[in-house]
């Protein structure tokens, strides 16, 4: 068994650096440039049509039922607890799930 856990921590360990060599490539021609590169993720900027969240303007999670829709509390904006209170009440009640 000891083969086995050599085995898997040499192979993490492995790929572990063949990805830190992929992101230090990346950077170094990213650098070279002088510009982002474009196969990454573009930097999100902070947009002025985005709205600050209003938690009055969702209903009670006690109301919420099993063929509601929670559409409103997955948004932007919304805390991950009161996102999850309201997945969790819908599962809940939710005979199928």
């Amino acid at each position: 068994m000891s083969n086995d856990a050599d085995f898997l921590a040499r192979w993490c360990r492995r790929k572990h650096d063949a990805a830190t060599d992929k992101i230090k490539q990346a950077k170094q021609i990213e650098t070279s440039n002088g510009r982002a590169s474009e196969t990454g993720p573009a930097p999100l900027e902070p947009s002025e049509n985005v709205l600050p969240f209003d938690p009055a303007s969702l209903p009670a999670i006690e109301s919420v039922g099993a063929e509601s829709n929670i559409r409103a509390f997955l948004g932007t904006g919304v805390p991950v607890d009161l996102a999850r209170a309201a997945l969790r009440r819908v599962w809940s009640l939710d005979p199928v799930i």
